[in-house]
């Protein structure tokens, strides 16, 4: 009894859908497939994102698609190999957000 009763909590609990909302989550490599689909999956569930990208434009074209969040989603085209890229980065999530919930490096 106490078994099956675990068993189904276990699949409720997987079923539903994890809930972003005011979560500020970064997508390292975000305009890619992986990538931007988490954040298409992660914006529906209310999150505010950050795509950061080597292509600034397919980062700004995933942000325009996504559902609105607010504070509203953020492009950065950086190069995380560079050291004064990623600092620009962190300064610009600062700025906006004041905080990281989540980083997803992709």
């Amino acid at each position: 009894m106490i078994r099956a009763l675990l068993q189904e909590v276990t699949r409720a609990y997987y079923r539903a859908p994890f809930d972003y909302a005011g979560k500020v989550i970064v997508v390292t490599g975000g305009a890619g497939g992986i990538g931007s689909e988490f954040a298409r999956q992660a914006a529906r569930r209310g999150a505010s994102l950050v795509i950061v990208d080597l292509d600034d434009a397919r980062a700004k074209a995933l942000v325009d698609e996504l559902p609105a969040a607010d504070p509203a989603h953020l492009p950065i085209c950086a190069d995380l190999t560079e050291p004064d890229q990623i600092l620009a980065m962190m300064d610009q999530i600062e700025q906006r957000f004041d905080r990281i919930d989540v980083l997803v490096n992709n």
